[in-house]
């Protein structure tokens, strides 16, 4: 593997910093009233810098939400690896995304309103299925569940239910709602 060089290493920092300023800002302010020249400021880099890294804003708001989804990734498959309950440990997986849609809530809404038009968002959205989906066929696997829905099937709905909970309900009453649904999914493929 190659080793970074100086100035990688800086525009690595660099992109990391705006990020997680920008996490900061968008959380406190909104993303849309969150400007460019806050997040350079705040980063102590210019607009050219920023334009070099990013591109554009939403590039943040992206890899942002690739972030989430690696940790939700290393979580999941380290949950699901030897289970003592799995359904439990698959009850787990689903809350420990909730907890962070709830957590980053204005990143999470302009993330789910980006993924109607946006190839990338819809990668990562395609994704977060993916590991979901990984979750129920271990769960599966172990003996909990019979065959009779297809993971996938069951894996969309959930984060469906995710969608529309958090862009329907007031935030906090978000994750008991989709807790339970998610309880009456895993009742039903018994």
């Amino acid at each position: 593997m190659k080793q970074m060089g100086l100035a990688e290493k800086k525009k690595e920092m660099n992109m990391q910093r705006v990020m997680h300023d920008a996490l900061h800002y968008f959380e406190k302010n909104g993303y849309y009233n969150t400007s460019i020249d806050k997040l350079c400021k705040g980063a102590m880099i210019s607009r050219s810098s920023f334009f070099n890294y990013f591109g554009c804003k939403e590039k943040i708001i992206e890899l942002i939400v690739a972030d989430g989804l690696k940790d939700y990734k290393e979580f999941v498959y380290k949950e699901m690896e030897d289970p003592k309950d799995p359904v439990e440990s698959l009850r787990s997986c689903i809350d420990f995304h909730i907890r962070a849609t709830v957590k980053y809530k204005n990143v999470t809404s302009v993330a789910y309103q980006m993924a109607m038009d946006n190839e990338n968002f819809k990668m990562l959205n395609r994704e977060y299925i993916d590991v979901t989906e990984y979750a129920i066929g271990r769960v599966k696997e172990l003996g909990s569940y019979t065959d009779k829905y297809p993971a996938r099937w069951i894996a969309t709905l959930i984060l469906g239910k995710c969608v529309h909970a958090f862009m329907s309900m007031k935030v906090e009453e978000c994750r008991e709602e989709i807790l339970d649904t998610v309880d009456r999914l895993l009742e039903m493929m018994k």
